[in-house]
């Protein structure tokens, strides 16, 4: 009679330390696959933003709602539970169906802790229109070029189906000049914080044809000087992100987001 032959201590270790040995060989390219088509997906979003801002455009006269609302850090912002308004991206959001979808306005990339993640958490969509008193802010993780302190005009209260006011001076396509070398709205990198948090190497950015890329932020980048009246008086020509950022070491909110501002027209290309 033959008797059933069992593994052995060492034997059973050795097949321990080789699946181990598997496990810690696949895991880093797991994670890389997984990150990477986060990535993709973040870079897709912007493309259908683009494309939305694109048919905003044809039902407004070229006019896009591009901007921030009174302080620098609501360029992010679809609903203002202080000004209890809707921002641009949130007529942007209303007025366009394709939009209607709040992972669109989130990277899935984006890691905590920091306070836009924390805000866009908190978020609940779609954004209310103006005179609800709804008790929190709306925002996304991508924020718009700072074209104008839009709230400074009775901007804000266009509404789905209604005309801007002719007193209304939002961005325009063609009065801006928003081409296909024009960055309109991108990752929020107000800071190195916040791009350590999305996709580590660098920012998506979106332009004014509706087309996306990926810059890397330590890429040199050279402004288009006509370009470069668009974001401040304090506009940054040339440089990386992380020059930017190793330039003015130890800036908080909002002097690190009035930095980012200033960087915008390096994003052109």
């Amino acid at each position: 009679m033959r008797t059933a032959r069992a593994f052995t201590l060492i034997e059973l270790l050795v097949v321990i330390a080789i699946i181990a040995l598997l496990i810690g060989i696949l895991l880093p390219a797991l994670s890389a696959a997984r990150n990477a088509a986060r990535d993709s997906v973040c870079l897709s979003n912007q493309r259908q933003i683009g494309i939305g801002l694109l048919t905003y455009a044809g039902d407004y006269d070229q006019d896009v709602p591009l901007g921030y609302l009174n302080g620098i850090n609501f360029s992010y912002a679809l609903y203002s539970k202080t000004f209890d308004t809707t921002t641009g991206w949130g007529n942007l959001y209303q007025a366009i169906p394709a939009l209607q979808s709040p992972d669109l306005w989130i990277c899935p990339r984006a890691q905590g802790p920091d306070f836009l993640i924390e805000q866009a958490s908190a978020s609940a969509f779609p954004p209310p229109p103006p005179g609800t008193s709804a008790p929190d802010d709306v925002a996304g993780l991508y924020m718009s070029r700072p074209y104008a302190r839009q709230n400074e005009w009775p901007y804000w209260n266009w509404l789905p189906g209604t005309a801007p006011s002719a007193t209304s001076i939002p961005a325009n396509l063609d009065s801006d000049r928003i081409d296909s070398g024009v960055a309109v709205f991108a990752d929020n990198f107000d800071g190195v914080d916040m791009i350590d948090g999305r996709h580590e190497q660098g920012v998506n950015t979106a332009y004014g044809d509706g087309s996306a890329t990926f810059l890397r932020r330590d890429e040199k980048l050279q402004a288009n000087q006509d370009e470069l009246d668009l974001a401040s008086a304090d506009t940054i020509a040339e440089g990386s992100l992380d020059d930017v950022f190793d330039a003015s070491p130890g800036l908080t909110a909002p002097g690190r987001q009035q930095v980012a501002f200033a960087a915008w027209p390096l994003l052109d290309r």
